[in-house]
C-alpha cells in the first residue's frame, strides 16, 4: 500500500492511528504545513520502506520507536523544527539507504550505533547543532 499527499496545504498533527497501517510501504506527506511531533506509534509501521515528512513544521524529539522500522530504506525529515538528540536505537534500521535530517534543531552527539547502518548511501545532518567527534564505528557504514 502506498500513500502520497505531498505538495498540498495539509495542516494539523500526524495521526497516531497511522501506526496501525502495518502493511503500508510508502508514506509521502512532504511539503505541507503539518505540525506537532512524530507519534511513537509510527514505529509499528514495520513494512514501511519510504517515509518522507520533510518541509513541514514538525517539532519535538525523534522517537526511538522508529528504530523498529527495519525495512525502512528512505527517511526524509529535513527542513522541520525537530529537536533533541539522534536516537541510538535508530542504528537498528540496517536497511536504511538515505537519511536526511538537515535543517532542524537537533543537538547532542553522533551515536556510534549508526555504524550498524551498513546499507547507508547518504546521511545528511548539516545545519543542526550537533557536537562531539565522528564515532570510529561510522567507518563500518
Amino acid at each position: 500500500t502506498k500513500l502520497s499527499v505531498r505538495d498540498n496545504n495539509l495542516s494539523g498533527r500526524l495521526p497516531s492511528s497511522f501506526g496501525q497501517m502495518t502493511d503500508l510501504e510508502f508514506l509521502n506527506l512532504y511539503s505541507n504545513q503539518l505540525t506537532g511531533s512524530l507519534p511513537t506509534e509510527w514505529g509499528q509501521m514495520t513494512s514501511l520502506t519510504e517515509l518522507a515528512l520533510n518541509d513541514n513544521n514538525l517539532s519535538g524529539r525523534l522517537p526511538t520507536s522508529l528504530g523498529q522500522m527495519t525495512d525502512l530504506q528512505v527517511l526524509r525529515l529535513e527542513s522541520n523544527q525537530l529537536t533533541g538528540s539522534l536516537p541510538a536505537e535508530w542504528g537498528q534500521m540496517t536497511s536504511l539507504k538515505y537519511l536526511a535530517l538537515y535543517e532542524n534543531n537537533l543537538s547532542g552527539r553522533l551515536p556510534s550505533s549508526f555504524g550498524q547502518m551498513t546499507a547507508l548511501e547518504g546521511l545528511f545532518l548539516y545545519s543542526n547543532q550537533l557536537i562531539g567527534s565522528l564515532p570510529a564505528e561510522w567507518g563500518q557504514m
